[in-house]
Parts: structure tokens; sequence; C-alpha cells
């Protein structure tokens, strides 16, 4: 998560040191200061700008150019997917990115008509494709994260045989590229998405569709989950290491 939020600041590279430090450089001591002014807010980071003596090499700030395996468990067949993550959110590893996978995994029917908003790597995408859904779409305001979401879509094509799109939509140029209303949409992204986004995707989950959201901490879920509770109505949560994940569906079903 930490990285998503870097790569929106701006950092022309990142990687961990071996004191399991979180290193970004910037272009300028400008973009810098104010990436640092932004992540102080956060009272779970401690964050620290400086000037370096000797710049970290560029194989240490290249995004990884290795795809890497996620396995994934649908209905006990299990699947092991090859994603490139290369500066996009969402390889799997992450808590936020393993929570939403979850419930998606249990909450996708076949033939449904899924919405990724905010597809980062194209995971969750993938994932509801493997779990049996028909039409897919997946968007991002991330023209690189689209770009490795498109070759990740392509690495695992074998895997399913479900129709998946990505790009750089808006909700209303996603929705009429999935074919009408979404019956699953999952939004693994932060608060700060989740406030600007939220009206907008309630209007395209059809009645009794499951929204699965992700992407904050625990102690966040209250802000969260006001902003789609009603009409949304919580069906379940699940919470890994600080971080949360809701099901919600925007109708109440019957048993």
């Amino acid at each position: 998560m930490l990285a998503s939020v870097l790569w929106d600041l701006g950092t022309t590279g990142l990687f961990t040191d071996e004191a399991g430090q979180t290193v970004a450089g910037f272009a300028t001591e400008a973009e810098a200061v104010s990436a640092g002014e932004t992540l102080t807010h956060d009272p779970h980071l401690d964050v620290v700008v400086h000037g370096v003596t000797v710049a970290p090499t560029a194989e240490q700030l290249a995004p990884s150019t290795e795809p890497q395996p996620v396995t994934m468990d649908t209905g006990g067949q299990r699947t092991e997917l090859q994603i490139l993550a290369a500066g996009a959110f969402g390889h799997g590893g992450h808590p936020t990115t393993s929570l939403a996978l979850e419930l998606l995994l249990k909450n996708v029917e076949p033939g449904d008509r899924v919405l990724d908003v905010g597809t980062g790597t194209g995971i969750l995408a993938i994932a509801a494709a493997v779990a049996g859904a028909g039409a897919i779409v997946g968007l991002d305001n991330d023209p690189d994260a689209v770009d490795v979401a498109a070759k990740n879509l392509i690495a695992n094509q074998n895997h399913h045989q479900s129709q998946i799109a990505v790009g750089l939509w808006s909700i209303a140029e996603a929705v009429a590229e999935l074919g009408g209303a979404a019956d699953v949409v999952v939004m693994n992204v932060l608060l700060p998405v989740h406030r600007e986004l939220a009206a907008e995707v309630l209007e395209v989950i059809t009645p009794g569709g499951a929204l699965i959201t992700a992407g904050y901490l625990e102690d966040q879920s209250e802000s969260l989950t006001s902003l789609y509770c009603p009409p949304a109505a919580i069906r379940s949560s699940e919470l890994t290491d600080g971080w949360a994940s809701h099901l919600m569906v925007t109708r109440q079903q019957s048993s």
C-alpha cells in the first residue's frame, strides 16, 4: 500500500533497504519534501526526508520486471497466476489484496458482470475470470498500471474463458464497456478514492449486487462503511494485520 501511495506522489523509483525501510527517490528536493509532508499525516508512518550522497542504483530503483506466482483456490481447484507488478499495486502479497481476493472468490457467480475499480496489476479482474465471471472490466487512472494489467491479462489468459478489458475509464465509461450494471464491484483502493467514487459506484451495482471494499485500515472502517451504508448493507467483514475489507450488498438478499 505504501508503494502505491509513493507512486501516486511521483516517486521515480523505490526499494527496501537492508534495515527494512522503504526508500523512495524523487526528481527534485521540492517533490521529496511535498511527498514527505503528505505522508506525515499518517500516524502509522515514520517519515524522514533527506538528500543522499550515494544515490541508489538503477537496479534498486527499477520496478520488478519478473512476474511472480500467486496461487488462488476456487472451489477446491488451485490455480497459479503469474503477476507482474512493475510499479503497479496489487501483486497479491499485501493484506488488502489478499482480503479482497478472498471475498471476491467467495462471491462471484458464473456469468456475473464484474467491475474492478482501481485495477492496478489486474489481479482481481483475472481472479474474477478464473472464478467464472462473464464480462469483467478493470479501470485505473494510472496509464502505467493499465499497461501492466494488460500484460497480466495476456500472461494469464489460459486460466479462464471470460472476457476482460482494462482501461483509463471513468465509472460510466467502464460500465458501458461492461455492457450494463455490475453484479459485483471490487474496490481495493485508498480511503480518499472511496470517498471520491462511492456515490457513482452505488449507482452502477445491480439490486442485491455485491460490493467488496479494501485498501483501508481497521480503524478507518467506520468512515469507509458510512460512505456506502445505506443504501448498501454489510454482509461480512474481514481483518488481517490491521487492514480491513467488507462485503456489502445493495439490498438485503433472501437467505
